[in-house]
């Protein structure tokens, strides 16, 4: 399904190409203009030509993949009869070549984009045309058809990257929103029970025994306040998934991309608003670095508490850095600026002297002594992340 949808949108995204690239036809008609020896009936065939070629190209991105190789085939036996009019006619093929490495898998548009490279090679020797022509033409068309089978692969990639995150981050949705649930089943179905069962007591012994009657309901009040604030906490839970969906969707990534990833989280308390959406652009940032620019293999990613503070440590194994010149990249200073807003730090071990010595990420952030005694409300969504 992920591949499937990946191959949609990159056709989606041919089609948004499909108008500015006719700006190339005027390559059609160039050597119409150059050549001596041009008539009018040059002229004639190549403009009756053109219609045929637009409705089948422009179809073409609303077909699936055996019809729109259909069209661009006979597309390339247009270019390929036109040529023996104007070598011009070779303009189709190159249209042919980049609608089959858009459109096809990979291996089918690298076999069929030979053979019609053969094909134009045979042609120019069987007119004797000059290599001189055959060259530039060669060159041109083997630029676009391996540039059209790499863009496609690389939009496939990142379509599939996109499906994956967007896939985790709702999985750690529904992890937190399951935990949440059981909280407050577990929660409110014992406090209302004890409440039912504590007001129907001071129902009965209001005419009998006042002060008694009045110890309950002041029992019912305090429960009631005690729920109140554990409901608080449980739902405050709630505010602190997004760094956990960062954490899995970062592990999906890295790992749709063949990065090994080792990933380890403690079972951690409430996390504010700010701090949560921080550490969760914090975890975007690096596992962005990492996929362009880090050439990792294995990355290790902890997440702990360590002497009243929250540390988060992404390592790397990768080509690593020059610090001093680094560390005013935009996407380090975007991490500094939003750790230290929260009052914390982060320290950068990196160096490119050291082969394969990678980069170390160690991000502290200072925890109050409440949210140190609070319970552990990401412990479930942080380790099925890390499973």
């Amino acid at each position: 399904m992920l591949k499937t949808t990946a191959n949609r949108h990159a056709t989606e995204v041919g089609k948004q190409w499909r108008a500015l690239n006719l700006f190339y036809l005027v390559f059609l008609f160039f050597p119409l203009l150059i050549e001596p020896q041009v008539r009018v009936w040059h002229w004639a065939i190549t403009v009756a030509t053109l219609p045929i070629f637009l409705v089948l190209y422009w179809r073409s991105y609303d077909q699936d993949a055996p019809t729109s190789l259909v069209s661009a085939l006979v597309i390339a036996t247009l270019g390929f009869a036109l040529s023996w009019v104007q070598t011009g006619g070779f303009c189709y093929v190159i249209y042919a070549a980049g609608m089959v490495g858009i459109q096809q898998v990979p291996r089918v548009a690298l076999r069929v984009g030979l053979a019609m490279l053969a094909v134009m090679v045979v042609l120019f020797w069987l007119r004797n045309l000059p290599v001189q022509a055959m060259i530039p033409n060669a060159a041109i068309y083997l630029s676009v058809l391996v540039g059209a089978i790499v863009g496609r692969r690389e939009m496939v990639r990142a379509r599939a990257l996109q499906v994956s995150r967007e896939e985790a981050m709702h999985h750690a949705r529904n992890a937190e929103r399951e935990r949440i649930g059981r909280d407050l089943h577990d929660l409110l179905g014992h406090t209302l029970s004890l409440i039912s069962i504590k007001s129907e007591l001071a129902r009965k012994l209001i005419d009998k025994n006042t002060d008694a009657a009045r110890s309950e309901i002041a029992e019912i009040e305090g429960i009631s306040r005690a729920a109140l604030s554990q409901v608080r906490e449980a739902v405050s839970g709630i505010r602190a998934s997004e760094f956990s969906g960062e954490l899995a969707s970062a592990k999906i990534n890295l790992l749709s991309a063949g990065i090994e990833v080792d990933l380890h989280c403690a079972p951690l308390p409430p996390l504010s608003s700010a701090q949560s959406q921080n550490l969760g652009m914090i975890m975007r940032e690096a596992s962005n670095n990492l996929l362009r620019h880090a050439q990792a293999s294995l990355v290790s990613i902890s997440v702990e508490i360590r002497d009243a503070q929250l540390q988060l440590c992404i390592k790397d194994n990768g080509r690593g850095f020059d610090v001093s010149t680094r560390s005013r990249g935009t996407g380090l200073a975007s991490m500094r600026e939003r750790i230290t807003e929260l009052e914390g730090s982060l320290q950068i071990n990196s160096s490119r002297e050291v082969r394969s010595s990678g980069t170390e990420l160690v991000f502290r952030l200072p925890l109050s002594k409440h949210a140190k005694e609070a319970v552990p409300t990401l412990s479930n969504s942080l380790q099925a992340v890390s499973s």
